[in-house]
């Protein structure tokens, strides 16, 4: 027999036995695949370099390779190593966590603006009208108070301007109406300044150096024409990166980014809670930050232009990783969202029909409990529990309603709802309605214990951390993060003959105490990564 036809034969041959047989594709091709199944080393090298750091092989690495046989796997660890993979993965993360809010801006009560000087937000508590102030410098009497004239044609009171030196660029000076430029620390009828209390005091402005007022004037910060309360957003947003760069460079168990209390803040994010977050400002969508959970006594001092000093900070018990931070409460503001994109990225468990479709009946929706609601149910007997973890954390908002403060059910809440006038807690957090006898049973309950079966009661008391140990006891956050680690790097999903390897992997993940460095490193020197398809 010829050459040529005795090779078509045993490739015939070949394929025929494999139907029978299990063996690893690789292995085992009835395609009969060219020898050369596997990326040469410099392909190998180009394939490592593009998924780790993002980049092509630097001109060094390739003529290091000229001399060697293969890859070597210091320059592989080299890799993991280096700042470049930890941003790879930070920027994997943003795809999960969809954590950009830096297009956002917050309304303050506090705000400068307007012209001749800026000044205007407060003028009708200032001026007794919705007037800025004079065009030339401010006159003081004897006893250091402002001057301000009748103005004929406004019908109101003007005072001039000061030149102050303002938090977001030392070492200049800008012009302030003298009343908004105001730095007492408590106003001459002893409100505080700086509280949400002194908002309507005239003897209270924007405190030294402007601390507790925002402005809309663009200034260059990241390199980018941003406004002030766009730099915040963007830092906000640029923490949660931060923390998981932490975690990969320092190679701490991945699980940390579940459990761990440490956060990283610069300048614009210690600034924003140190002097303006706690004056209620809301977000442009009516999202709120109050209760404010964190204890901003324990804050560092980093001046708010400096963006780039990133400084670790503790927070409170109750939080649980980056999913508590503000830009994840921010970005999901409900908690059964809050709850989904948690399940969807990192359970790899989308809430989804069924294929056949939903059976749903007319009287059905008259059923207020989702949980029971024909069509719903199949979703929310899974969901609403599990949205439950947060439920001390504010719906529409990034506070934190402590027990202490805000118990489980509140007898002022019940009793406002047949006198009238209700505080407004009762109303943003409370249940003090509702339109079937169902809905009305849960009235001076939190809002978050609606239909809540009893057996997941406790899923409010000890929020997200006890839903993330539940997850990693059972190995399902190992899994998902193992098969979503796998599709970015082959960038593809996985084929049905790769179980076995997502098992494998899943497991020394696990028993490595979760390091993320040597799952990616698992994968990356394995066959499978190095095929060529």
């Amino acid at each position: 027999m010829k050459k040529g036809a005795l090779s078509i034969f045993l490739c015939a041959l070949f394929a025929l036995g494999s139907l029978h047989s299990k063996a690893d594709p690789l292995e085992a091709d009835p395609t009969c695949a060219p020898i050369e199944a596997q990326q040469n080393r410099y392909q190998y090298l180009r394939s490592l370099s593009l998924a780790l750091k993002g980049a092509p092989p630097t001109l060094e690495e390739l003529e290091l390779l000229h001399s060697l046989p293969d890859v070597p796997e210091n320059m592989i660890d080299e890799m993991l190593n280096s700042e470049e993979f930890a941003r790879s993965v930070s920027r994997l993360h943003r795809k999960l966590l969809w954590n950009r809010i830096d297009n956002r801006s917050y309304q303050s009560a506090w705000g400068l603006n307007g012209s001749p000087a800026w000044g205007w937000h407060l003028s009708v508590v200032y001026r007794g009208k919705n007037i800025g102030c004079k065009n030339e410098p401010a006159e003081f009497n004897e006893d250091g108070s402002i001057v301000a004239e009748w103005n004929e044609t406004h019908q109101a009171y003007q005072e001039g301007y000061v030149e102050v030196e303002p938090y977001w660029a030392p070492g200049t000076q800008v012009k302030v109406c003298a009343y908004n430029a105001q730095d007492n620390l408590v106003s001459p009828s002893g409100t505080p300044c700086g509280t949400k209390a002194s908002t309507g005091d005239p003897g209270c402005g924007c405190g030294p150096n402007l601390q507790w007022c925002s402005m809309p004037e663009s200034i260059d910060f990241y390199g980018t024409q941003t406004k002030i309360g766009r730099t915040i957003h963007l830092s906000i947003s640029m923490a949660v990166e931060k923390t998981i760069e932490k975690v990969i460079m320092e190679d701490r168990p991945y699980t940390d980014i579940f459990l761990n209390n440490t956060t990283w803040m610069n300048g614009p994010i210690i600034h924003f809670w140190k002097y303006i977050a706690h004056r209620a400002p809301h977000l442009d969508r009516g999202e709120t930050l109050l209760p404010l959970a964190l204890n901003t006594a324990t804050l560092p001092d980093v001046p708010f232009w400096d963006t780039e000093n990133w400084q670790p900070v503790q927070l409170p018990a109750y939080h649980a990783g980056i999913f508590t931070s503000p830009v994840y409460l921010i970005r999901f503001t409900e908690n059964r969202r809050r709850a989904r994109q948690f399940f969807e990225a990192f359970l790899c468990s989308p809430f989804l029909p069924p294929p056949g479709g939903l059976d749903v009946t007319p009287e059905s929706a008259l059923e207020p409990n989702l949980q029971e609601r024909d069509g719903c149910k199949y979703c929310h007997k899974g969901l609403d529990p599990a949205a439950a973890y947060w439920g001390r954390w504010t719906n529409r908002g990034a506070g934190y309603l402590d027990p202490l403060f805000f118990p489980d059910y509140n007898q002022i809440c019940v009793d406002c709802v047949t006198s009238g006038g209700c505080p407004f807690d009762c109303g943003r957090h409370y249940i003090t309605g509702g339109f079937t006898t169902e809905e009305s049973a849960y009235i001076g309950w939190l809002q978050s214990f609606q239909f809540l079966k009893e057996q997941d009661m406790d899923n409010v008391a000890f929020g997200p951390k006890l839903l993330f140990q539940k997850k990693i006891l059972d190995g399902s956050i190992a899994n998902c993060t193992t098969k979503t680690a796998i599709q970015w790097l082959i960038n593809r999903k996985l084929e049905p003959f790769e179980t076995k390897w997502l098992t494998e992997l899943s497991s020394g993940f696990m028993a490595s105490g979760y390091s993320y460095k040597a799952l990616i490193k698992a994968i990356v020197t394995h066959p499978y990564f190095r095929r060529v398809l």
